[in-house]
């Protein structure tokens, strides 16, 4: 029998507003199997500071973003991450069905923000291209409260804007070119980033 990840509900949202939010995407356990895998990556000081931009036009830009990242590799990740892309491609392909997308493949990583750390409004296209159509954040945040900070904000297409409180196991999935921002967060916050793409 296939895992259903996007209620109806959801499906209709995100057709609406371009985006969704599944409060369960993850369970507890599973949110903290992931979240020991990126501490232990930090402390062995694999992750390192995120840039603005790609390929050669890449660079840190510390008045723009200050999170640190670790990119996943599909075909080779811990054991933790294994729900992760499982559950990704069922909503890749619940996308396709529904939205006829042609999404293909999925790049994601790791990313945490350490206290103070923001990111400004920004589109996750790149300005000279991009495969990237629908955006997803699962949050890895345990007792996460409202003066933690640390939120996402996401500008829709009607002039409204949608804030989202980086709660342990959440997912949001959003269209790419939405201007969005995360606002200074009070402490560590942690987070899987992927993109749906098409060819």
């Amino acid at each position: 029998m296939e895992e259903i990840v996007l209620s109806p509900l959801e499906l209709e949202c995100f057709e609406q507003k371009g985006f969704a939010i599944i409060s369960n995407f993850f369970s507890r356990q599973e949110v903290i199997d992931v979240q020991s895998h990126l501490i232990a990556l930090q402390e062995a000081l694999q992750l390192k500071r995120a840039g603005i931009g790609k390929g050669s036009d890449l660079k840190v830009v510390n008045e723009q973003r200050g999170d640190y990242i670790f990119w996943l590799d599909t075909a080779e990740n811990h054991q933790a991450l294994k729900p992760y892309f499982r559950k990704m491609e069922r909503i890749r392909l619940e996308l396709n069905r529904s939205f006829y997308f042609g999404l293909s493949d999925i790049e994601a990583h790791l990313a945490l923000y350490p206290k103070g750390a923001f990111y400004k409004k920004h589109s996750d296209r790149h300005q000279h291209g991009s495969k990237r159509v629908v955006s997803a954040v699962l949050y890895l945040n345990t007792t996460w409260e409202s003066c933690d900070g640390g939120e996402l904000v996401l500008d829709l297409e009607n002039g409204t804007s949608e804030k989202v409180i980086p709660e342990a196991g959440k997912l949001i999935i959003f269209l790419s070119h939405l201007m969005h921002e995360v606002h200074v967060t009070q402490r560590d916050r942690m987070s899987i980033t992927g993109w749906f793409l098409q060819r």
